[in-house]
């Protein structure tokens, strides 16, 4: 069936392109950005945001109660079979399509909202409703591991292919796949019912900058772990407690999720409470160490030392890198790409962990100044963003000075009273460079986007060098980009197929921006295997994966070199409100009336 949906995917293709192109924009153009149809003006933020709770955090007495709720809750959800709990994901789903609006508006008054109006926050939040409804399926089916399985004799990897199935995704995503490579075997599957002896809910410390990452990791852990959870929120979006709440309504009422604003002393608290049998922690490296091995951090990790003897997944970022491969790239090509990149870096003020932070270029190409002036023109055409992140201006100041005496250019379009901080591109910067070390060394998480130029004589040497270089000098391995020209591809494809397969990343992206490969839930998202508390890197365990497969190595997204109509996670989509308003229904909901408006709102961007 499939192969059917796949053979219908990819006839549908030009008329897709057709419709794009008489009903569409193509994108705003960026000379013509502030009479563009479709795109919003700049509102500024409304409230600030903070790193104290937004309401009194519980005291002693009031963490007790939660705990001993969490007990209760996972009573409850140990007693419930496969089926029982896909019912619950499916209401779950329903319950935060519901929400969506609301979240997004939220999000806005805290962040500000720019070019796709509340559009970019409805994106990110369908990715909830999305997983809750592959979830549903996947437990609803008695569990994982139906999907076949092939084995690449090429790289010695078992490849699961888990996107896109079904009639209505092969429509919408004709030319892109993902895949999961299990490198140690046949792929395995984890089984939610599983007793381990220790029944208890699990601590989830909510990533700050996202409200969809905090939901899906309670997800996760709820629904392919079996454990009920506390969810602490991070200060800074606390402000979602409402939200999630009414989001995950059908679990809080059964004391099996629990989320509440608190402090560092609430932490320490739960970290450390024997009900509590796990954690899962989505922020910093530093907040990871000083939980494992605080308050003697440097000591007690040459020691050996460790606080925390029960299971800890994390995932802690990274400084994601895009691998640039030369080619034959047709202007159109470039204009797409560059919009891609920029898209990476404006999402959420850039404060995101996939987000773009490193452009892996080759010396060799030709055509490398003109990406790079054509990444600077779509950065320029975009509204400057309130970097609302603590200590996020402070980060771009500190790269621009480890950048002295390189070619730094300010870009973005400023609003009228409003100060608000340019898109920094710090350009044409060497290996072994000051610049080059401390963009690969520390994550940004701020508007801050650095070209380092590799000095490989020609296409086959850049792959391999850019493949080692991310791996051994690069911060992090949560999540990569590498484009790939069709005619390199077809010249070295062997070399392009070692490239995909080297990089050390939980998540590969090929054509596509790395948030796309955070946005199929249906794929892992964490990092590479290997790490160990005394090197976390960008942590311990994997997300995501609604097929719930186990000791997977990486997955691997792709996409085509062109897509037919303008993504909905592009910053200049101009129909972005109706599309991602569309996209959140047809996620949690995949009918056909759902998937009709989201292809027919997919083609006017």
């Amino acid at each position: 069936m499939d192969s059917f949906h796949r053979t219908l995917g990819a006839v549908s293709t030009p008329a897709v392109s057709g419709l794009s192109l008489l009903f569409g924009r193509g994108g705003a153009d960026p000379a013509k950005r502030d009479g563009c149809a479709g795109i919003k003006k700049h509102v500024p933020a409304s409230e600030a945001t903070t790193t104290a709770p937004s309401v009194a955090a519980p005291d002693g007495d009031g963490c007790d109660a939660i705990a001993l709720r969490s007990v209760k809750g996972a009573a409850a959800l140990a007693k419930m079979s496969l089926q029982d709990r896909g019912d619950l994901a499916r209401r779950c789903a329903a319950a935060a399509a519901s929400v969506a609006p609301v979240v997004a508006a939220s999000s806005v008054a805290r962040k500000g909202s720019y070019e796709p109006g509340i559009g970019e926050d409805l994106a990110l939040w369908s990715t909830v409703g999305g997983y809750l409804q592959e979830l549903s399926e996947t437990l609803g089916g008695g569990g994982g591991g139906s999907l076949p399985v092939r084995f690449d004799a090429g790289d010695g990897r078992h490849k699961v292919s888990v996107f896109p199935r079904g009639m209505y995704l092969h429509v919408m995503f004709s030319g892109y796949s993902a895949e999961l490579w299990f490198k140690d075997g046949p792929p395995a599957v984890a089984d939610p019912t599983e007793d381990d002896g220790k029944p208890g809910a699990w601590f989830v410390l909510g990533a700050g900058n996202q409200a969809c990452m905090v939901a899906g990791d309670v997800a996760h852990v709820v629904f392919s772990k079996g454990r009920a959870v506390v969810c602490k929120l991070n200060p800074v979006n606390d402000y979602l407690l409402p939200y999630l709440n009414a989001a995950f309504a059908p679990l809080v009422e059964k004391d099996i999720v629990q989320f509440f604003c608190g402090n560092v002393e609430n932490s320490s608290y739960f970290v450390r409470d024997e009900r509590i049998r796990g954690i899962h922690l989505t922020g910093s490296d530093k907040t990871y160490d000083a939980i494992q091995f605080g308050p003697d951090v440097a000591q007690n990790k040459a020691a050996g030392r460790r606080n925390i003897t029960k299971p800890f997944m994390s995932e802690l970022g990274c400084c994601t890198p895009y691998i640039v491969c030369p080619g034959a790239w047709s202007a159109d090509a470039i204009e797409f790409h560059a919009r891609a990149v920029v898209s990476a870096v404006v999402n959420n003020a850039h404060h995101n962990c996939n987000a773009v932070q490193n452009l892996v270029t080759p010396a060799c190409w030709a055509q490398r100044e003109e990406f790079m002036d054509a990444v600077c023109k779509h950065l320029d055409a975009a509204q400057r963003r309130h970097q609302y992140y603590p200590g996020a201006q402070e980060t771009v100041q500190e790269f621009e000075r480890q950048a002295e005496g390189c070619r730094i250019v300010k870009c973005g379009r400023p609003t009228a009273g409003a100060d608000l901080p340019a898109w920094v591109v710090i350009r044409d910067v060497p290996p072994g460079s000051a610049a080059c070390r401390h963009t690969c060394r520390n994550e940004a998480f701020a508007g801050v986007l650095t070209e380092i130029v590799l000095p490989a004589a020609d296409a086959t040497a850049f792959l391999a060098e850019a493949v080692g270089f991310c791996n051994d000098e690069m911060a992090g391995t949560l999540s990569c980009s590498l484009f790939l020209p069709p005619d390199l591809e077809a010249t070295e494809p062997a070399a392009c197929a070692a490239a995909v397969a080297g990089l050390r990343y939980g998540s590969v992206c090929v054509n596509v921006p790395s948030l796309f490969g955070f946005a199929l839930t249906c794929t892992t998202w964490g990092g590479y295997p290997g790490h160990t508390p005394e090197n976390i890197g960008s942590g311990i365990g994997q997300a995501h994966n609604s097929s719930m497969y186990v000791d997977v190595e990486k997955s691997v997204v792709r996409g085509p070199w062109r897509s037919p109509i303008t993504p909905v996670w592009f910053s200049d989509n101009t129909n972005a409100e109706k599309f991602s308003g569309a996209v959140v229904d047809f996620l949690a909901n995949p009918s056909f009336f759902n998937f009709t408006m989201a292809a027919m709102a997919g083609v006017q961007g």
